[in-house]
């Protein structure tokens, strides 16, 4: 439920019958992410730190069932949406994102960069990190989310041998001898 404060003000006329109202918004929504988990699979083990993973929706663009899936548009392919709202009002509303995930950054507008370089490598393939959305209140008040990144594997691994002994094997050699007879 919505908060108000009301107040009245005289104005300042020479009719005193007339009441100005003013209703500010009292900080007492929590931003809520659209979807509580976010995914994006395979990613290339060699995506670079400029590279958006999942995309944040800006001021003014749609929002209500977005879907965090990726979508193939003719012949590109657009980056899945990260999205939170806040029921509040002017700054009440206006929301930032963070992330405590060493191995990725994410934008004020939410969106998601790697930090650094990311591996095929670890268990399950699957980086899972907590995204927050904090709104500009007063006293501000937070949402969280849950983003998993499954990487792919690129062929970025040297060949070992998995033994530093080798045997090695050769044929006994075959030898004979041709003699001219007859002549």
């Amino acid at each position: 439920m919505k908060k108000t404060t009301l107040s009245t003000q005289p104005v300042e006329e020479e009719d005193d019958d007339e009441v100005r109202v003013v209703i500010v918004d009292e900080n007492d929504c929590v931003p809520e992410f659209l979807q509580s988990i976010y995914s994006k699979d395979s990613v290339p083990e060699t995506v670079t730190t400029a590279t958006s993973l999942l995309q944040g929706v800006t001021a003014g663009a749609p929002q209500r069932g977005a879907s965090s899936s990726t979508v193939e548009a003719g012949a590109r392919t657009l980056t899945p949406l990260l999205s939170a709202s806040d029921c509040d009002s002017e700054e009440n509303a206006e929301l930032t994102y963070y992330t405590l995930s060493p191995d990725f950054s994410v934008s004020p507008h939410g969106t998601i960069f790697p930090a650094g370089p990311l591996d095929y490598e670890r268990p399950n393939h699957l980086y899972e990190f907590v995204v927050m959305a904090v709104d500009h209140g007063a006293a501000p008040r937070t949402g969280t989310a849950t983003v998993r990144i499954r990487m792919a594997n690129i062929n970025d691994e040297v060949p070992e041998f998995s033994h530093y002994e080798l045997d090695a094997w050769r044929p006994p050699s075959f030898c004979a001898q041709l003699t001219k007879s007859g002549v």
